[in-house]
């Protein structure tokens, strides 16, 4: 014991710089590895962003290419627009299309009434409409199936059953189903 602790005295200056150089190592690459992780993600995708931007840059040098983007884009907004209902669709859709669907489906319409649009947080419109039907279980699917199956966007967005007959089987459904306008 003696013998060791004459030999680190002699030798102590060299352990403690042992020590500190492992030290500054591992807080040089500690400090360093993270940046060099950092700067090879944000340089892989500053890759990926110049290269979309020069394909961006091609295609507006283009002025044709600018020309037909424009046209398809406006066909696009034409097509999404159409899948909207405005309030006088949405009263043919209660009046007409509804009960079409219902009577293919051999489900007895009870009601239907129109509740007061509300707006939504996106800038769009919501009919609702209230419907309240007799059907089997079968015909109940078919009708919700083709509603939401509409060329147009409408869900069903509130459905209550209670059950009428057992043999045969005939629920009473009430249910709101929502129009989506612009």
């Amino acid at each position: 014991m003696n013998r060791l602790s004459l030999f680190f005295r002699e030798h102590a200056r060299y352990v403690y710089a042992f020590l500190t150089l492992i030290i500054g190592l591992y807080l040089c690459v500690s400090m360093v590895a993270p940046d060099f992780y950092t700067y090879k993600k944000r340089s892989k995708s500053v890759r990926l962003f110049e290269f979309a931007l020069i394909e961006q840059q091609r295609q507006v040098l283009d002025a044709d290419t600018l020309e037909k983007e424009w046209v398809r884009l406006r066909r696009l907004i034409m097509e999404k627009e159409r899948a909207f209902f405005t309030e006088k669709e949405a009263l043919y859709f209660k009046d007409t299309v509804f009960p079409q669907l219902a009577e293919s489906a051999d489900v007895h319409i009870n009601s239907r009434s129109y509740l007061d649009k509300r707006s939504l947080e996106n800038g769009g419109v919501l009919y609702p409409i209230y419907v309240s039907v007799t059907a089997s279980y079968e015909e109940l699917m078919t009708v919700i199936a083709s509603i939401e199956s509409y060329e147009k966007i409408v869900k069903v967005l509130d459905l209550s059953i209670s059950r009428l007959s057992v043999d045969p089987v005939q629920l009473s459904v009430q249910m709101t189903i929502g129009a989506y306008g612009l």
